[in-house]
């Protein structure tokens, strides 16, 4: 978020994924040093060169779960077979701490340092949360639909007179739920998740279990603040996670539930096959977003297709919707097609074409709604931008020229 530009992200493009990481890394020493892998200096040197990590990464999402990690230790102290674990897991915070505050001093706080305490990104989390909050009450029993925050916040913006930065998350995976099924259902899945993990926590009795609970506890903390399960890359991990906790903690299931194996066997392959697809279409998509990025920036590219994708289609339109805009009448169910792609994921030349789209099919009311969308995520020089775009536009297509701007959608735009 505003300071992300200080802070390291490491491989993942965002800060606070590393130092999640990183603490799932912390739990990997704690493992070994628990199975007599790993002697309990270098285990300590190990964590302390990780720690040095997180600091630098500015996260302070991973601050606080580890902050939760040092009350857990402390908790169940009587389970650990060194009775200085404890105080080994409380002096490595401690040494997180002196990196966080000595890092300015350090060549490195040129980087990484100045903006770790800033409070930028705390505001923007508060905006997303308070814009979720305002869909929820628009929509309050039956939400929206499984992951479309991205429709909640439209809804939420045309309740507004003045826009916003448009996040695609609650930034909550409770507000998340919530915002996809509604109170009922989404406070009851919330509740469900609080329980099962207060149980886990609860029967911890030995070392092992308390690492694995621990290091859910770490991405659940973190899905709290941001949506690192929206990555696969987070939450596959996590599901390995969570299996091995259950497996230790969850009772003798087999007791009352079997499944045969070949039904897990083909749950297995058929779940291998659909990645594979999903693989299949990614990469040819990321690199037609990449070839459209270029052609915007009037970067010469050798000439490309939107790539036919057999699961991402929702992509490959949206790819197809973006490039260039319509020219002739659209039927009802095109339209209906671009606007639920639109909605889903919300792009500012989508918003434009559509408009023009709408007003060339004669549906005036329907352009002038996604001509203050459009302005509403937009800082008010780009809404002025599109205005005169659109003038320009109408000068061929007099079904556009009928319809105006909205002299208003000015007011309405970011500053």
């Amino acid at each position: 978020m505003g300071d992300i530009a200080l802070r390291p992200p490491a491989n993942f493009a965002q800060p606070n994924q590393a130092a999640t990481f990183l603490c799932l890394g912390l739990g990997a020493i704690a493992w070994g040093a628990w199975r007599g892998q790993i002697r309990w200096r270098a285990g300590l040197f190990a964590a302390a060169y990780l720690l040095f990590g997180i600091a630098l990464t500015g996260s302070r999402t991973a601050w606080l779960g580890l902050v939760l990690v040092v009350l857990a230790v402390w908790h169940w102290r009587r389970i650990w077979p060194d009775a200085r674990t404890q105080w080994f897991v409380a002096g490595l915070y401690v040494f997180l701490v002196f990196c966080i505050v000595l890092q300015p001093l350090l060549p490195l706080g040129q980087l990484a340092g100045s903006g770790v305490l800033g409070t930028g990104s705390a505001r923007q989390r508060f905006d997303a949360w308070q814009i979720s909050l305002e869909a929820i009450a628009l929509s309050p029993w039956t939400g929206y639909g499984w992951n479309q925050t991205a429709l909640a916040e439209l809804r939420a913006l045309d309740a507004r007179a003045v826009g916003f930065t448009f996040f695609n998350s609650a930034h909550n995976l409770f507000l998340d739920l919530v915002l996809w099924c509604g109170i009922p259902l989404g406070g009851l899945l919330s509740l469900a998740i609080v329980v099962w993990l207060v149980r886990r926590f609860s029967a911890v009795k030995r070392p092992d279990q308390a690492i694995l609970v621990l290091l859910v506890l770490l991405v659940f903390n973190h899905s709290m603040l941001e949506y690192p399960l929206h990555y696969a890359y987070l939450l596959l991990p996590l599901g390995w996670l969570i299996g091995a906790m259950e497996v230790r903690l969850g009772g003798p299931v087999a007791a009352w539930f079997t499944v045969p194996r070949a039904v897990v066997i083909a749950l297995y392959l058929a779940t291998c096959a659909l990645l594979g697809l999903i693989i299949a279409d990614y990469f040819p998509i990321e690199l037609a977003y990449r070839s459209l990025k270029l052609e915007r920036a009037h970067i010469q590219t050798e000439p490309w297709t939107t790539p036919e994708a057999r699961v991402l289609t929702h992509l490959s339109g949206h790819l197809e919707m973006v490039r260039a805009a319509p020219t002739k009448r659209l039927s009802d169910a095109e339209l209906l097609h671009r606007e639920q792609l639109t909605e889903m994921l919300p792009d500012g030349y989508a918003m434009f074409y559509l408009a023009a789209a709408e007003a060339l099919s004669d549906r005036p009311e329907q352009a002038t709604l996604w001509m203050r969308r459009f302005c509403k995520l937009k800082p008010a020089g780009g809404c002025a931008a599109a205005a005169n775009d659109w003038a320009t536009t109408g000068k061929n297509h007099p079904e556009m020229a009928a319809i105006r701007w909205p002299a208003d959608t000015l007011s309405a735009s970011r500053k």
